[in-house]
């Protein structure tokens, strides 16, 4: 059965997009995080709670806007220290904080001057914190499906299959008969040879005259081959 899906249009989802590389978001990410606190865990709460996007595009718009005017606000007070910062970290190897510590103190002097901004100390941003937020709370937070229906019951008398189980357990005995099977598959072989062969038994089993080895080499290769079998099978079953 078909259904309908609601998608928003391109006018809901189009935004100022930010276009920067890692190591400016890596040299920016303390001060960010300490900014935009409260739009981030508000967009992260509304994810969690809601299991769908499409209902958490406002909290989105809020957390790219609150991004862009902080870019903004560092470009018209501290461009050069955080240029100086990120530019270090981009040709540092991997991009470690400690090779760039000078830059970092000039850029956390220059913010903390002209903006008021305090760099946060570490675990500040990882502290458990709540969200007082004026979304409503949504019917089912926790997306849990309903309780199954009971199972019916059976009407009449169970028998047991007529067949037996179709389940087949290997054990010892069943590998004991396995490897007994095929060199008796090979003895049954040479019988019914014998006894549709117009030939003397002699030349089937073993004899002496006529060529008497055609019926031995010829049940030492079927020996052969059965032990190759069995040998496969018991490795597929180990």
């Amino acid at each position: 059965m078909p259904t309908k899906l609601d998608v928003p249009t391109l006018q809901e989802l189009k935004v100022d997009e930010i276009k920067v590389s890692s190591s400016v978001l890596k040299a920016a990410a303390h001060h960010y995080g300490s900014q935009c606190d409260k739009p981030n865990k508000e967009f992260m709460l509304c994810r969690w709670e809601e299991k769908d996007p499409r209902k958490c595009l406002e909290e989105g718009r809020k957390v790219n806007e609150c991004a862009l005017n902080f870019f903004r606000q560092i470009k018209g007070n501290c461009a050069e220290s955080f240029t100086e910062y990120w530019t270090c970290l981009d040709y540092s190897n991997l991009a470690e904080l400690r090779h760039c510590r000078k830059q970092q103190h000039a850029f956390d002097s220059c913010v903390l001057e002209k903006l008021g901004w305090e760099r946060p100390d570490l675990g500040d941003l990882s502290k458990v914190t709540k969200v007082a937020t004026s979304r409503p709370l949504p019917e089912n937070p926790y997306h849990s499906r309903p309780r199954p229906e009971p199972n019916q019951t059976i009407e009449g008398k169970l028998e047991p299959a007529k067949h037996g189980s179709r389940l087949f357990f290997w054990n010892w005995a069943s590998l004991t008969l396995a490897a007994e099977i095929p060199f008796a598959r090979c003895g049954l072989a040479l019988r019914l040879a014998q006894e549709t062969s117009d030939r003397p038994s002699s030349d089937l089993d073993g004899g002496t005259k006529g060529g008497g080895k055609k019926g031995y080499k010829k049940e030492r290769r079927c020996r052969y081959r059965e032990t190759r079998r069995r040998n496969r099978r018991l490795q597929v079953i180990n």
